[in-house]
């Protein structure tokens, strides 16, 4: 269905409504061939794979049809200008979205490959998941991935990126080093139900895999890492100072904790006759 106006080259849809890729699909648009053109769509149930093999993959390779499964529903709202020759200027290119990915699959991807020899747990190599909810937004040639949480059969972690339309990425990941350890232990152990899966009070891995199609790299995030322990240790301290205060009444003026014990640690303290003391870790 749909309602379509043309007048000197414009066309305006109001409204359009179609079956397609296994889904519904509705929405609106404006085009012309000289001005900023703009579409809008909804979706429900669209089958992924049959979307990127039908349009070719749009025109990449490092996540194609074989490597991903699974329905996507939700609203995107993109405006665009046309070249010359008929094409889409990707550089004009402006889009919000809200999506939502059901029953998802994504294997074979080079990247995931990387993380998964990096950490040596082949699981990485496939995720499988129910629901992926994430606000996507392309501007200036580049495609913004808020951070999200990631419920798979291999890891759960948390993974925000940028990829631009030259094929260079970044993309920022955050793993249970505690998730990581229990699962190489249960590679080589049998599950029981003395076994407890808890995503609270563990050390995280901060990661980074950057690059290009070509050429790409996985490390450690250190700017992150050393950020998220300086805020764990901030908190703690203020915790225990806290609990102390409430403990025994100790008044600020009075208290013998230094403003921030935990930082404080093998720092000479002078006395009042100006002779060195050890200071003693609390």
């Amino acid at each position: 269905e749909i309602n379509l106006i043309n007048k000197n080259g414009l066309y305006n849809c109001e409204y359009f409504k179609l079956k397609a890729f296994k889904g519904l699909i509705t929405g609106s648009f404006a085009y012309s061939r000289f001005e900023s053109n703009s579409l809008s769509i909804t979706g429900q149930g669209v089958d992924i794979q049959k979307l990127f093999k039908d349009f070719d993959n749009f025109g990449q390779s490092v996540i194609t049809a074989k490597n991903i499964s699974g329905s996507i529903s939700g609203k995107i709202d993109m405006s665009y200008n046309m070249r010359n020759d008929d094409k889409i200027e990707s550089s004009s290119i402006k889009m919000t979205s809200n999506i939502i990915i059901e029953n998802g699959k994504l294997s074979g991807v080079s990247q995931l490959k990387r993380l998964s020899k990096f950490l040596n747990i082949s699981e990485v190599d496939s995720f499988r998941f129910k629901t992926i909810q994430n606000k996507i937004d392309i501007e200036n040639g580049v495609i913004k991935i808020p951070s999200m949480d990631i419920a798979s059969n291999a890891l759960t972690f948390q993974i925000s990126g940028k990829h631009d339309f030259d094929g260079n990425f970044t993309y920022w990941l955050k793993l249970s080093l505690k998730e990581i350890l229990a699962k190489k232990y249960l590679l080589k152990n049998s599950y029981n139900s003395d076994y407890e899966n808890n995503s609270k009070n563990g050390l995280n891995l901060f990661l980074k895999i950057y690059g290009n199609n070509e050429s790409y790299k996985v490390g450690f995030d250190k700017k992150s890492s050393v950020e998220q322990i300086k805020s764990n240790l901030n908190q703690e301290g203020a915790l225990l100072k806290s609990i102390l205060k409430e403990e025994f009444g100790l008044s600020k003026r009075k208290s013998f904790l230094v403003k921030d014990s935990t930082s404080n640690i093998g720092i000479n303290k002078v006395d009042s006759t100006h002779n060195k003391n050890p200071k003693k870790p609390f």
